[in-house]
């Protein structure tokens, strides 16, 4: 299937006009959001996602507290 040569493009401008809104503070950035990008019926979808409660990274009990020396997660 491949991926349809304008895509990568398209995606790219979201993601720098997501920068851009950071960056100045403007807008409703996408954080906590997933876009999904539809190329063959030109639509987009927004899905809302929480947190996980039981992330081991961001949980309310997270058990990963940094990194070792080798970059791997430290528990």
């Amino acid at each position: 299937m491949g991926v349809l040569g304008v895509v990568p493009g398209q995606i790219g401008l979201v993601q720098a006009t997501e920068v851009i809104k950071v960056i100045l503070g403007i807008g409703i950035p996408m954080i906590g959001r997933f876009y999904m990008y539809n190329p063959l019926t030109l639509t987009s979808t927004i899905i809302e996602v929480g947190k996980n409660a039981d992330c081991p990274l961001c949980g309310k009990n997270p058990e990963i507290t940094g990194l070792v020396d080798n970059g791997s997660a430290e528990q």
